[in-house]
């Protein structure tokens, strides 16, 4: 029996002086209301959710140092990685600058290949900034700001080196 059916219930076994006490009297109306087995549940149902909601709470706050070194742990090897990035381009580039040293290559085309070179290390600088500074919701900490400022002028610098190299070349060359 739902709620609307069983207050019609006791309000049609009331006398006509029980309804108008009812009426005019709202402790008694509330009594009426928190005397019905629906309205028992209701609270029943509110204090285990209560506890529940609770229980899942101090859960996640015991599992919250769990999760803190997860970060710092994801934080070093996100590190680690763009360290060995960084020394894989490196090693690529020496290669490709010996491969190319070791084949027949005219002036023009070492300073094309240097030129866009330049070219695609700055856009990289240039995406690495955007996504460093458009990700949605994220505060950065001072470490972070300081390791990307470090990192993304040594990116720059190695990127102008690169541009004056490919200038130098150029007034090598022959008209």
């Amino acid at each position: 029996m739902n709620f609307e059916e069983q207050l019609l219930q006791i309000l049609n076994s009331c006398d006509k002086d029980q309804l108008n006490k009812y009426l005019n009297d709202d402790e008694s109306a509330d009594l009426l209301v928190k005397s019905m087995e629906h309205y028992q549940k209701l609270l029943k149902d509110k204090d285990d959710l209560q506890a529940k909601n609770r229980q899942m709470a101090e859960s996640n706050l015991k599992l919250e140092p769990v999760l803190n070194n997860l970060k710092s742990q994801l934080k070093e090897k996100i590190s680690e990685f763009e360290q060995v990035r960084q020394e894989y381009l490196s090693a690529k580039e020496f290669y490709e600058a010996h491969s190319f040293a070791n084949s027949e290559f005219s002036l023009n085309s070492i300073y094309n290949s240097l030129k866009q070179s330049a070219i695609k290390d700055e856009e990289n600088s240039d995406q690495s900034a955007d996504q460093f500074f458009c990700s949605y919701n994220v505060q950065h900490t001072d470490d972070e700001l300081n390791n990307f400022q470090r990192q993304f002028l040594e990116d720059r610098t190695q990127v102008h080196l690169k541009k004056i190299k490919a200038d130098k070349l150029k007034e090598l060359l022959p008209n």
